[in-house]
């Protein structure tokens, strides 16, 4: 829980949903909280929470702190199955956790090494963040957990509804990740269904298996490879359905697009028989994926793709920082834009 920044309050708000549920003899709720006055390792009883180890101001932006808290996990408790979430202002396919104190952040490459070098595989692993819903870090983490459930949109403040959550896992303790990423769904979908005020243009929430994302990184795949070894008219198709295609977060993040509408756009855009069977495999490994939403106009999955030069980021097409590299995609949006990184 990064909460040294401005979620503190909303981070003390969820801490009291977590506590509102409780733990029991078969869920066990621990948490690593940073509120910036100090960082404290807690386990969450009903009612209140217990201190376990308390340290200075540690920086969650540090890998080496996630590092302590799944070392803690491993060394003080025992467990046939382990969720992890991480809580935090997000901002897409980068970063997981921001702290201001150190003015640093955690990127998604980072947790994916700290996990690799403990060999930390989690049945669920859930980001309690804005814009996390995203190709690149389902593909990120296919080999990490069972399932990886984020939101493609913006989070309200409010976030996901922990007592809910907590409680419906306490009824139902042997589910499996997959089974608690559906319920993840249901719970947040039922937060905000009659909150839709908060949800500007919608709450969404996808719980995406190891084997979605990987059919989902194949079709994107295809998709590049006609678009890195087409013609220039096949390649207007592209720009064409880019500029029609939906946007999660339009004014502060227009360089992410709906991949779902991205593939319909193509498709009812171009002549081109094989592109045209891609986009349609496409929409349909993301419209096999348990996702909800309130207002129904995303699909769950976004993936990064400017509408133009100016929202390329070099930092992207960096293997160090963005594990996608390993697909076609970054090498297409070099042809597309036409420059190099």
């Amino acid at each position: 829980m990064a909460g040294d920044n401005s979620l503190s309050d909303y981070a003390t708000l969820d801490l009291k949903e977590m506590m509102d549920a409780g733990a029991d003899d078969n869920v066990k709720v621990v948490v690593l909280c940073d509120r910036g006055e100090g960082t404290t390792l807690y386990e969450v009883k009903k009612g209140w929470l217990e201190p376990v180890e308390s340290f200075g101001n540690l920086d969650t932006g540090d890998p080496s702190t996630l590092a302590l808290f799944l070392d803690a996990i491993k060394n003080r408790y025992s467990y046939k199955k382990i969720a992890l979430v991480f809580w935090d202002h997000g901002d897409g396919w980068q970063d997981a956790a921001f702290d201001d104190s150190s003015r640093s952040s955690l990127k998604m490459s980072e947790i994916k090494r700290i996990l690799d070098s403990r060999n930390f595989h989690v049945d669920f692993l859930g980001f309690d963040e804005c814009l996390a819903g995203m190709a690149e870090v389902f593909y990120t983490f296919k080999n990490s957990s069972n399932v990886t459930v984020a939101s493609e949109a913006s989070e309200p403040g409010f976030g996901w509804d922990y007592k809910d959550l907590i409680e419906r896992l306490k009824r139902n303790y042997s589910w499996n990740g997959e089974d608690l990423g559906k319920a993840a769904v249901d719970s947040y979908y039922q937060f905000y269904t009659n909150r839709t005020e908060y949800c500007q243009p919608d709450c969404t929430l996808a719980a995406v298996t190891g084997k979605n994302a990987t059919d989902i990184t194949y079709y994107v795949n295809l998709l590049a490879s006609y678009g890195l070894n087409g013609t220039v008219s096949l390649l207007q198709d592209y720009y064409y359905a880019r500029d029609n295609s939906l946007e999660p977060e339009p004014v502060y993040f227009p360089f992410y697009v709906d991949l779902y509408s991205f593939s319909k756009s193509l498709n009812a855009t171009t002549t081109d028989l094989n592109v045209k069977i891609a986009a349609t495999n496409l929409m349909s490994v993301i419209g096999g994926i348990y996702f909800k939403s309130t207002n129904s106009s995303l699909k769950g999955v976004s993936i990064y793709f400017p509408n133009d030069v100016y929202d390329y980021f070099d930092a992207y097409f960096n293997s160090s920082v963005n594990e996608f590299t390993g697909t076609l995609w970054d090498d297409f949006l070099v042809k597309y834009y036409g420059v190099l990184p």
